[in-house]
């Protein structure tokens, strides 16, 4: 069988600077890479390499998806100053309460077969109730990453860079979102319509 392989952002041996937590990125060497393999429509087997090993070991890293020293390609750049600006923390200054009004609660697995058994929903969790509104996948990115911003206490300038791209692409935000405003605010991102 033979597999093709997409050439990879980086190569084996080079080193890059990679964000590990606010204010803390780090220069590693790629050691090897990780790739997903696959198969296309037309029979042809595929490779893309979507993270690599490095030199180093993360003992507690700010991403859920990096495993000690295993590190997708999205945190990596060859650019310091990138480096620099994406480990920036931003961070927002809201309630608990705030925070439920603007992003609302995502409904736990059992809440979701309770309330599934009983035919019952708390419009007070409700997605759809807050500020942010509940309609598409990329209001769901957009909500995980205030999830993070509110559990953490801040996000990284990676993440806010990847809240701005997803802002871009979405449709009209809802209007008198005064506590939604307040955040973009303080993470300095624009919604646009």
């Amino acid at each position: 069988m033979q597999i093709e392989f997409d050439k990879p952002r980086f190569e084996i041996g080079e080193y890059v600077w990679m964000v590990c937590a606010p204010n803390h990125s780090a220069l590693v060497e790629i050691r090897n890479f990780n790739a997903l393999i696959y198969q296309d429509r037309f029979g042809k087997c595929l490779a893309h390499a979507v993270s690599a090993k490095i030199n180093s070991y993360i003992i507690d890293g700010w991403f859920d998806d990096i495993d000690h020293d295993t590190v997708p390609f999205k945190y990596m750049t060859k650019d310091e100053e990138e480096a620099k600006r994406w480990m920036k923390p931003w961070t927002v200054d809201l309630t608990d309460g705030e925070w439920f009004k603007t992003i609302g609660k995502r409904p736990t697995f059992e809440e979701l077969h309770k309330s599934a058994v009983e035919k019952t929903f708390d419009s007070e969790d409700s997605l759809e109730e807050s500020e942010l509104g509940s309609c598409c996948s990329t209001l769901s990115d957009i909500r995980d990453i205030f999830i993070t911003c509110r559990d953490k206490g801040q996000i990284t300038g990676w993440e806010r860079e990847l809240l701005q791209n997803l802002l871009n692409g979405t449709h009209d935000k809802h209007e008198d979102t005064p506590l939604l405003d307040r955040v973009l605010k303080q993470l300095d991102v624009i919604w646009k319509e």
